[in-house]
């Protein structure tokens, strides 16, 4: 064991790595003395505090508790267990404490957060138990000293104060997922003061806002630059990736936030029933350039153009929703994706997902199948299937896949049928329609005889985990290799 000690630290910390989970680290940290000085900065580096009933009892304010006692309580001449925490997420699995006990997380937490001097990542999961602590969580978490990374999620039914956000600054990566809080106050207590946390965050790089759906009234991703712009900031902001989701994405004054996007590399955009704008002529015209680009909402020739005017190698591209214009105009604009666009990154995609609400020419068939076979660097890839096709191109779609050099995920599922659209067909004749498309989709698959030209390529076909596997008689086909072990 004295020999082992000896080994550099540099040597030590990866082979504690290696031990995976905490049980295993926590098993040679009561090996001996030495051994716990090794392990206890990387077992306690990153923590997770639950707040339900029984974990909140059992660890989260016992282990808070231990933060906060004195220097004395820990080992002579060795750094308290507070310095090692670098990461620390705040999970709720369900709200079922008792008044007595969130009483007494809530005046241990703002307490404990004071000693981590090193804490670089805070995310917090809000519920009803972190109700009466914003104001003091957030000010403690301002002052410390390290702090880099914040990310705000959970669930609430309502606003009972503000949520202090803005008094954080000097973040580098913030991420607000707020889907399930109440639209009605998210303005207000979240949208107005993270607009001040960008502000006090002029070296920000990742940014994400996932808002609540709000129909009649979303906010707008203008207004989330305001206090910025209103600032008239020099230098521009230099943001690399961006998530927004139910945002307005329309810029009413284009040249005063160009400078602040063209830094972005990596942009993802959910924006359905929400107008996107002319947020696609925004980035052309600043000549922003990605490499990943993942779009949620109607696609429609303003994004096309944008895309056929990227100067640089688009590696990710996922594509998801049907324009909300005619299925004529749907399928010229697929037409033009496939002829025109998609040749351009044919040799830099790595990962395409092209998904369709309704089936038509966005669906992959003969009419498109040659494009696809062209990016040859590809690794993974998703489509969608016409149901009528399914049995007619399956064979080629999967040949074509196999030829790709690269690829090693090839997701095939259907889509709702053209008449549901308009019709009054009802969620259940949705699904049903679905069921019984995808049933034949893996029945198709199944019935496919494949070559040997296509073993040891590695393609996993999915949702259904096939690759080709040799049967007893040495026959070939397509089967879950699990079935085989």
């Amino acid at each position: 064991m004295s020999a082992f000690l000896e080994l550099p630290i540099e040597i030590l910390h990866p082979i504690v790595l290696e031990l995976g989970n905490g049980s295993n680290r926590k098993c040679l940290r009561s090996t001996c003395k030495g051994l716990s000085a090794v392990v206890e900065p990387i077992l306690f580096s990153e923590i997770v505090l639950k707040t339900d009933s029984s974990a909140l009892v059992w660890r989260s304010i016992p282990f808070c508790e231990a933060l906060c006692r004195s220097e004395d309580a820990f080992r002579k001449d060795q750094r308290g267990l507070a310095t090692y925490v670098r990461t620390l997420r705040v999970n709720y699995p369900y709200d079922d404490a008792s008044q007595e006990i969130l009483d007494a997380w809530r005046d241990i937490l703002p307490i404990a957060l004071c000693k981590l001097v090193n804490l670089k990542s805070f995310s917090w999961e809000m519920s009803r138990n972190s109700q009466g602590m914003y104001d003091q969580v957030f000010e403690v978490i301002s002052k410390l000293p390290s702090l880099s990374e914040f990310t705000l999620a959970g669930e609430l039914l309502g606003y009972s104060d503000t949520i202090r956000l803005d008094c954080l600054h000097n973040l580098r990566t913030l991420l607000i997922n707020v889907r399930r809080f109440p639209n009605d106050g998210f303005e207000k207590n979240i949208f107005g003061p993270l607009t001040t946390t960008i502000t006090n965050s002029p070296d920000i790089q990742t940014l994400q806002i996932l808002a609540p759906y709000s129909p009649s009234k979303p906010c707008s991703f203008i207004d989330l630059f305001k206090s910025v712009l209103d600032a008239r900031r020099t230098p521009a902001l230099k943001i690399k990736n961006l998530k927004v989701e139910n945002l307005k994405m329309v810029v009413p004054v284009p040249a005063m936030i160009m400078p602040h996007l063209q830094c972005l590399s990596s942009l993802e955009v959910r924006s359905w029933y929400i107008g996107i704008g002319n947020f696609w002529n925004v980035l052309r015209t600043a000549n922003v350039s990605l490499e990943s680009l993942i779009v949620v909402c109607d696609p429609d020739r303003t994004l096309l153009d944008y895309l056929s005017h990227f100067h640089s190698k688009l590696q990710v591209l996922q594509l998801s929703g049907t324009p909300a214009i005619t299925f004529q105009e749907s399928d010229e604009l697929a037409d033009l994706f496939f002829g025109s666009v998609l040749p351009i990154f044919a040799g830099s995609l790595r990962e395409l997902k092209i998904q369709s609400s309704y089936e038509g020419r966005w669906c992959i068939g003969m009419h498109n199948l040659e494009t696809l076979s062209s990016c040859t660097n590809l690794e993974s890839l998703s489509v969608c299937l016409n149901g009528d096709e399914i049995v007619d191109v399956m064979g080629d779609v999967v040949d074509h896949a196999h030829s790709l050099p690269r690829l090693k995920s090839l997701y095939l599922s259907p889509t709702s049928t053209r008449s549901c659209r308009n019709a009054p067909c009802g969620p259940h004749l949705r699904m049903n329609y679905y069921t019984q498309m995808s049933r034949i989709l893996r029945e198709t698959v199944e019935n496919l005889q494949p070559t040997e030209a296509h073993v040891g390529t590695g393609l996993c076909i999915l949702p259904f985990f096939y690759t080709v596997c040799r049967t007893q008689d040495g026959s070939l086909k397509y089967e879950v290799e699990e079935k085989r072990r």
